[in-house]
């Protein structure tokens, strides 16, 4: 089964908070949640849950960048409810939170992320992964110093971009598995970003009888 794209959601909270709520729509089969996390004012972790629907995300990367007290986080959620529902995110201290969410079908039901990545760079940043399994999608996100939310460079289809984060994805699968990558460009600054690989549904295997039947 192929991936596709489902929804994306997102928002800047600008004033400090231990809390942040953001809602988002899920729809169809396979689904998979990824979760764009930045927050400001500290170099240590202090996110203490990301929820959707009330179910927990998992962290699956996260990173120090270096720059004014920023933390990048990517966190994920395997067949997340349908319909509308809110994405709350529990601080340990209080801290202005840049939320991001895409939402994909079609994706594998275990076993998730694929891959994760990060990196830095002065300027524009290309963000490098290696794939496991074929067929994959690569999200990620990126942010800069200086000139507010990053453009799309090449492999890359912006799906968020306020604050001073932007997120998204391949927008189509990436074969065969290996080495592959999604660039961000900005004016100026120094760039960081996390990426992710997502591994797409395998179809079940056809049975005996249906294989006989195929036949005759």
């Amino acid at each position: 089964m192929a991936i596709d794209f489902d929804a994306a959601s997102e928002n800047y909270f600008g004033t400090p908070a231990t809390s942040h709520t953001l809602a988002h729509t899920t729809s169809g089969s396979d689904r998979f949640l990824v979760n764009f996390l930045l927050t400001n004012g500290t170099t240590t972790d202090i996110v203490s849950t990301s929820k959707y629907n009330a179910v927990d995300l998992t962290s699956a990367i996260e990173m120090d960048t270096g720059q004014a007290n920023v933390r990048l986080y990517a966190y994920y959620l395997i067949t997340p409810a349908t319909g509308s529902n809110n994405l709350v995110v529990t601080l340990s201290q209080s801290s202005d939170c840049d939320v991001k969410i895409q939402s994909y079908t079609g994706c594998k039901q275990s076993g998730q992320p694929d891959a994760t990545s990060s990196g830095s760079n002065p300027t524009n940043i290309t963000l490098g992964i290696t794939t496991v399994a074929d067929n994959c999608w690569l999200a990620s996100c990126a942010r800069n110093t200086s000139s507010g939310p990053m453009s799309a460079g090449t492999g890359t289809t912006r799906r968020t971009s306020t604050g001073t984060m932007s997120s998204g994805d391949s927008n189509a699968a990436k074969t065969p598995a290996g080495s592959h990558s999604m660039q961000w460009i900005n004016a100026a600054g120094d760039s960081d970003g996390l990426i992710i690989s997502i591994a797409p549904a395998t179809a079940a295997a056809a049975t005996n009888d249906a294989l006989f039947f195929a036949g005759n």
